[in-house]
Formats: C-alpha cells, structure tokens, sequence
C-alpha cells in the first residue's frame, strides 16, 4: 500500500515543481489546453469589444464638461457671459466630449479586463517556458481565436487589448 501512495505522491511532486509531461499524450494535452485557453483568450477580447460599444452611454455630464472646459479655455478678459448661454466661447465645450457610462457595465468591463490581464500574463509565461509544443499551441491558438471571433470588428482606439 505504501509502495503505490509514494508512486503517486512522487508523480505529483515531479509534474508540480518542474512542469515536465513524462509522456506524448500528456504533452498532447497539455497543449491541447493551451490551444483551447489562447482561443478563449481572444473571445475575451472580443466580448469586451461588444460590451464597450453595446453599453448606451449619457449624455454629457454637465458639471464635468463645464468643468473641463474651463481648464482647456484661455482667460477671458472684459468679456461677460450673456445669460442664458451654456457654449462655450470658442465653440462646444472645447472639442472635449466627455460620456459617463452606467456602473454595472463600467464593473463589468473592469472584470473583464482584469481575467484578460491575467489571461495573457499567463500565455505569456507559458511561451518564456521555450517549450516548442506549448508555444506552437499558444500561437496557433491565438490565431484560430482571431479567426473566429475578430471577423467582426469594433472601433476601438486601445490597439493594445
């Protein structure tokens, strides 16, 4: 009994502390997990994509824009404002626009966020591990989930996402 309770304790210790897969179908495996997880990757990205543009936004925040106009307007010197008028003198309110999003979208897009960092810190890690099958499987992954799901595409300024 004792002799297949140390088999086992010694087959989890020697894959935990040097990651090493002792056979073709656990390598197999393991990039097959890679693969399927850089796929899942770039599905976040495009989720969060969709969220972003799917969210309505509100108008402008009044007290916000006023706010941030002041700061980008030169000083007026000898000039009142008239009543009533909420423009800015130099047109708008200085070419800013500013949008405040609902809460639960903004929660939702900075936890989706958050798995995406962690999701690609992790890819990152797997393909320092210069195992030539982990990261074939990590870059043909990421490419079959830019296949898949970046057909559609969302304007979006952030090109590091």
């Amino acid at each position: 009994i004792s002799n297949g309770t140390e088999k086992q304790k010694e087959a989890v210790v020697s894959t935990q502390s040097t990651g090493d897969v002792k056979t073709d179908a656990g390598m197999a495996g393991t990039c097959a997990c890679w693969f399927v997880l850089a796929i899942f990757y770039q599905g976040l990205k495009f989720t969060r994509g969709y969220v972003q543009k799917s969210c309505e936004c509100s108008e402008p925040s009044s007290l916000i824009a006023k706010v941030l106009a002041e700061r980008r307007s030169p000083p007026q010197y000898n000039a009142l404002p008239e009543e009533g008028n909420t423009h800015h003198p130099h047109g708008g309110t200085g070419g800013l626009r500013v949008k405040t999003i609902n809460w639960k979208l903004h929660l939702t897009q900075t936890v989706l966020q958050m798995v995406q960092t962690a999701m690609s810190y992790f890819l990152m890690l797997v393909v320092m591990t210069y195992n030539v099958w982990l990261c074939l499987a990590v870059l043909f992954g990421d490419a079959v989930g830019y296949l898949i799901f970046h057909r559609y595409t969302f304007d979006n300024s952030d090109h590091c996402n």
